[in-house]
């Protein structure tokens, strides 16, 4: 019996020594880089990270986390020579929203602490992953984008991508309320809860969803000055179908994630022409200057009834947006 009773607490002890050691660390680290036919960057990509984060003192453990998004080159070669590079592969080019989209699940499902997602081109200045992080680090914000024009442009970017992003960077901070400087950076870094409330759905985008699912679930959102290089291989191309696509795509956006901020603007614009009409229209008899309290019935019913059910859609879709947030923060 005394044997057993000393056999049970050295089983307890061992136990719960075995939980002490292996506590999990703080402040673990993914760094997410989609690439695609970056046979001549991304190994060099890969010592600048290296280089810095192995004296880089704010993380405890790293992973560098490469998807391969279908290359056709020797990519997927090149980081085979890291046997600690973590390599994540698609079987053919779906694009890099769905290569973002696959390393955030991946970090979420690994539980890591911080993520920082990173372009594979050698664009971005290894030297401003501290600026990135340290707000991340230090509690102060869940999400924070690069801005490369509040830092230094080093090469003449074009008439037409610069309107772009400026277009879409507007667009990002009416529709999110953040005060967005920069929305395609290709740079940035988030928290846990960060991870835990992304959604990037879209294959060819994710910067308007990145942002957008921020906004909607409550995140602290900051930006920092970057500096931005030149691209020295490969290419960099904007399809012109891409401006369509995106605005599409951050509609789809607000539907989706904010349905009573859509659906209620547009209710309330059906039922104030339906409103109106009827007290211009009761104003006009009641004056004597028609026979009918209600001349336009077609109008008045018609714009009343499509705002209603704008205003019941948005009511259901907010509700059925609130259980899929519950399930997934539940489980």
């Amino acid at each position: 019996m005394f044997f057993s009773l000393f056999s049970n607490l050295v089983h307890f002890f061992l136990v719960n020594l075995t939980k002490i050691i292996s506590v999990k660390k703080d402040n673990t680290l993914a760094i997410i880089i989609p690439s695609y036919n970056e046979e001549k960057t991304i190994g060099v990509l890969i010592n600048n990270l290296y280089k810095f984060l192995e004296s880089y003192e704010k993380i405890e453990d790293f992973d560098i986390i490469v998807i391969d998004d279908g290359s056709v080159d020797q990519t997927a070669i090149n980081v085979g020579i890291y046997p600690d590079v973590i390599l994540l592969t698609h079987g053919f080019n779906r694009g890099i929203g769905a290569a973002v989209r696959t390393g955030l699940q991946y970090s979420e499902n690994n539980n890591y602490d911080i993520i920082l997602k990173i372009d594979a081109d050698l664009q971005h200045d290894i030297n401003d992953l501290d600026a990135i992080l340290n707000p991340i680090i230090l509690g102060e914000s869940d999400i924070v984008f690069g801005d490369r024009f509040s830092g230094s442009i080093n090469y003449k970017m074009p008439k037409i991508r610069r309107l772009g992003n400026s277009f879409f960077t507007k667009l990002m901070s009416f529709v999110t309320e953040y005060d967005v400087k920069d929305s395609q950076p290709g740079i940035f870094a988030g928290n846990a809860r960060f991870l835990k409330s992304v959604s990037v759905f879209s294959d060819f985008n994710y910067t308007q969803q990145v942002l957008y699912s921020s906004y909607i679930a409550g995140l602290r959102f900051s930006q920092v000055p970057i500096n931005f290089n030149e691209r020295k291989f490969g290419s960099s191309f904007v399809k012109l179908s891409y401006p369509f696509k995106a605005i599409f795509q951050i509609m789809l956006l607000m539907i989706t994630k904010n349905p009573m901020k859509t659906f209620g603007f547009l209710s309330a614009i059906f039922l104030t022409i339906s409103l109106g009409t009827t007290v211009y229209d009761l104003i006009n008899y009641f004056s004597g200057l028609t026979l009918k309290p209600v001349m336009k019935v077609n109008l008045v019913l018609g714009t009343g009834l499509v705002g209603l059910q704008l205003l019941f859609t948005g009511v259901i879709l907010k509700s059925i947006s609130n259980v899929e947030s519950y399930i997934r923060n539940r489980f």
